[in-house]
């Protein structure tokens, strides 16, 4: 229990600031920079994430999808909006990948109507000849 071991850890920026903080032990200061950078950047805890992932065989589909999908939000949500853009694995089993961030307020109504507003719109793609095929998922809170 007592016995100190050895922690190998793989970077790519040795000058990263939580690299150079946890060489020195200095825990609270890598989480009070964090917890700052995370305010500045507006991400949990200070906001919750709606991530929504569109998946089709046709790159080009999937990604008028998403377009569409942001257009359709972006009246109501236009601030909170990031993307659509392609993940770094943009591609898995013959599915291309787009996606979007939303980083909405954590007041609860706020967050229910953001949750409307989202199902409505997928709702709208979904009756859209061109976008039935694509595969809609919504992640609240997505690791």
């Amino acid at each position: 229990k007592n016995a100190h071991g050895q922690v190998l850890i793989q970077a790519s920026n040795l000058q990263h600031p939580v690299l150079k903080a946890v060489q020195v032990h200095a825990y609270e200061a890598m989480y009070t920079a964090e917890l700052e950078s995370r305010q500045q950047f507006f991400y949990p805890p200070f906001s919750r994430l709606i991530r929504v992932v569109f998946k089709n065989k046709h790159e080009h589909i999937a990604e008028e999808a998403a377009h569409h999908f942001c257009n359709g939000l972006h009246t109501y949500l236009g601030k909170y909006l990031s993307g659509p853009s392609q993940p770094v694995v943009n591609r898995v089993r013959n599915q291309y990948i787009w996606e979007v961030l939303l980083k909405i307020p954590k007041d609860a109504q706020f967050l229910q109507q953001s949750k409307y507003l989202i199902q409505q719109q997928m709702l709208i793609l979904s009756q859209h000849k061109v976008y039935r095929s694509v595969h809609i998922i919504p992640d609240i809170d997505p690791q």
